[in-house]
C-alpha cells in the first residue's frame, strides 16, 4: 500500500487507540499480542493490522476471533475521530519476529558446531 502522510498519521492514530483497547480489553490470556504495524489505503477504505503473537497456541483462531470483533474495535475507534470515515480493520500475523528468532537460533547453531 502507497503511504502518504495522511495515511501514515491515520495509521498511527488507529495503533495507538488499538494498543487503549488491548489494555482494557485482552483478547487473549496467555501470551502476547502486539500492533507491529498498521497499513491504512489512500482512499481510507481498509486497514490492515499487522500483529505479532507471541505465545500463542493456535494464531489462526485468535486472528478468526479478532477479525470477528472487528466491527467493536471501528466503532470504538470512531468515538472522537475527527475524520469522516473509519476504515474497515483486517487483522493479519506478522510472522516477522518468529522467522527472526529461527534465523538467530540456526546462525548460534553454525557458530557453537
Amino acid at each position: 500500500m502507497i503511504e502518504t502522510k495522511r495515511t501514515g498519521k491515520i495509521a498511527q492514530v488507529i495503533q495507538n487507540k488499538l494498543a487503549v483497547l488491548f489494555q482494557k480489553d485482552p483478547p487473549l490470556r496467555n501470551g502476547l499480542l502486539t500492533v507491529m504495524d498498521v497499513q491504512v489505503t489512500v482512499d481510507l477504505s481498509y486497514a490492515n493490522i499487522n500483529v505479532s503473537l507471541i505465545g500463542v497456541s493456535d494464531p489462526k483462531a485468535l486472528l478468526k476471533a479478532l477479525n470477528e470483533k472487528s466491527t467493536y474495535y471501528r466503532i470504538e475507534i470512531a468515538k472522537n475521530w475527527s475524520s469522516k470515515k473509519v476504515p474497515q480493520l483486517k487483522f493479519v500475523h506478522d510472522e516477522s519476529h518468529e522467522k527472526a528468532y529461527n534465523l538467530t537460533h540456526l546462525i548460534d547453531t553454525a557458530v557453537s558446531n
